[in-house]
C-alpha cells in the first residue's frame, strides 16, 4: 500500500510543515502545488529541512483565482505531473493546507489498504433537489457563463443580464452532471482514466472553463460518468463544518476538539493556525 497527497496551498507555511508532518510515513509521497501567486511566501528548502519525509514540488503550478477555471487547471496540471512520473500509489488524496488528519497515518493507511478499489468522492446528480438550491440544483452553475478567473468582469451585473434575457448555455450532449465535494480520494486507475480523459477531449474541458465554482462538478462528473462509476462510495472522508449562508466552511478551533477526535472520518478542514494554533497541538497529540 502506497498513499499520495496532492497538497494544493497558498498561504501558512508553517502549517504546510505541520501538515506534511502528521500526514509522513515511509508509505507516503506528498506533492504540494504551491499557487503561483504565493510561491515566493514558501522556502522551499526550509520545508524539506523541517519535513524529512519524501516531499515534492510540483513545477507546473499556475496562478489561482477562487471560483474560477484556475483551480481545476491547477490540480489537472498536477495530476497529469504525478502521473507521468511514473510515481507508484495504490490511492491519491487531494487535501488543501488548510485540512489536517484527525488519525495517525498507520490508520489512514490500514484504511485505504482494505478499500478495494473504492472511490471516494461525493457526489450528486445536477440538478439536485437538496443541493445547492439557490441556484436551482446547481443548474445555474453549468447553463450561465461565468469567467471568474477574469478579475476585470462584474459577475452580478452579467449573470442578471443572462437571467433576465434568457440567454443559457448549451449543455453537453450525452453527459450527466454531477456536483458535489471538491476534495476526495481516488485510485490509481481513477486517477490514470481522468488525466488521460483531459487530454482527449477538449469540448469537455473547455464547456466546464465556462461554469462557476467547476471544481466542485468536474472530478464528480468525469467519475460517475466512467466504469468506476460502479465502485463509488459517496463520501469525502472529512469532518467539515458548513455555516448557513457563508461559502466557505467554519475555521475549526479548540472548542472543536472533541468533534474531531470522536469523527469516524480520516481529515478535517477548515484549519488557520493564525487563529487558533491550539486545535494542531491536541490533534498532534492524539495521532502522533
Amino acid at each position: 500500500m502506497k498513499l499520495v497527497y496532492l497538497i494544493n496551498t497558498y498561504k501558512n507555511e508553517n502549517q504546510l510543515i505541520r501538515l506534511i508532518n502528521a500526514l509522513k510515513n515511509d508509505l507516503v509521497i506528498i506533492f504540494v502545488n504551491i499557487d503561483k501567486k504565493f510561491e515566493t511566501n514558501f522556502n522551499k528548502e526550509k520545508i524539506l529541512k523541517s519535513t524529512d519525509t519524501d516531499v515534492k514540488f510540483i513545477k507546473n503550478n499556475i496562478e489561482v483565482y477562487w471560483g474560477g477555471f484556475t483551480v481545476v487547471r491547477s490540480t489537472f496540471n498536477a495530476l497529469k505531473e504525478i502521473y507521468h512520473s511514473n510515481t507508484n500509489f495504490d490511492y491519491l488524496t487531494l487535501l488543501s493546507g488548510q485540512d489536517y488528519p484527525i488519525k495517525s497515518s498507520e490508520y489512514i493507511l490500514k484504511y485505504f489498504s482494505v478499500s478495494n478499489d473504492v472511490q471516494y468522492i461525493d457526489s450528486f446528480k445536477i440538478p439536485s433537489p437538496l443541493e445547492w438550491s439557490h441556484e436551482k440544483g446547481g443548474i445555474e452553475r453549468l447553463e450561465y457563463y461565468y469567467d471568474f478567473d477574469n478579475k476585470n468582469l462584474e459577475w452580478d451585473y452579467y449573470l442578471n443580464l443572462m437571467k433576465n434575457n434568457n440567454i443559457k448555455r448549451k449543455l453537453l450532449d450525452n453527459t450527466n452532471f454531477y456536483g458535489g465535494s471538491a476534495w476526495w480520494t481516488l485510485s490509481y486507475e481513477c486517477i490514470e482514466y481522468i488525466v488521460k480523459y483531459i487530454d482527449n477531449n477538449y469540448k469537455f474541458l473547455n464547456f466546464f472553463k465556462y461554469s462557476k465554482h467547476p471544481d466542485e462538478m468536474i472530478f464528480n462528473t468525469i467519475v460517475m460518468n466512467s466504469p468506476f462509476n460502479k465502485n463509488v462510495v459517496n463520501i469525502n472522508l472529512r469532518y467539515i463544518e458548513w455555516i448557513l449562508g457563508i461559502s466557505h466552511p467554519k475555521i475549526l478551533t479548540i472548542q472543536d476538539i472533541d468533534k474531531l477526535l470522536t469523527s469516524d472520518k480520516l481529515f478535517a478542514r477548515k484549519f488557520d493556525i493564525s487563529v487558533d494554533s491550539q486545535i494542531l497541538d491536541k490533534l498532534d497529540e492524539h495521532i502522533l
